[in-house]
């Protein structure tokens, strides 16, 4: 801290002196500001639900899901008759 002395100026003055306390001047805290930066860009088209392309299932994948159903119904058949002999012969 700085100190200054205040008088009165004369050489012969019989006042007595004060010191005063100096401090350095405080800044208020400033709040940032909120800057708006704008974009150039529009705001973006969304796609409207109904306005999608139904894309077909091709043949061959029919075939292979009918195939393949066909197979595990045939395997459970199989073992069904296979279960039933067995339980015959018991």
């Amino acid at each position: 801290m700085k100190t200054a002395v205040l008088d009165s100026g004369f050489a012969g003055s019989s006042r007595q002196t004060t010191p005063l306390v100096l401090e350095p001047a405080r800044k208020a805290a400033r709040k940032p500001k909120r800057v708006v930066v704008p974009f150039s860009i529009s705001k973006p088209k969304w796609e409207v639900p109904d306005a999608r392309i139904q894309v077909p299932k091709p043949v061959v994948w029919e075939r292979l899901e009918l195939g393949f159903v066909t197979v595990l119904l045939a395997s459970a058949g199989t073992l069904i008759a296979i279960a039933v002999s067995a339980a015959a012969n018991l």
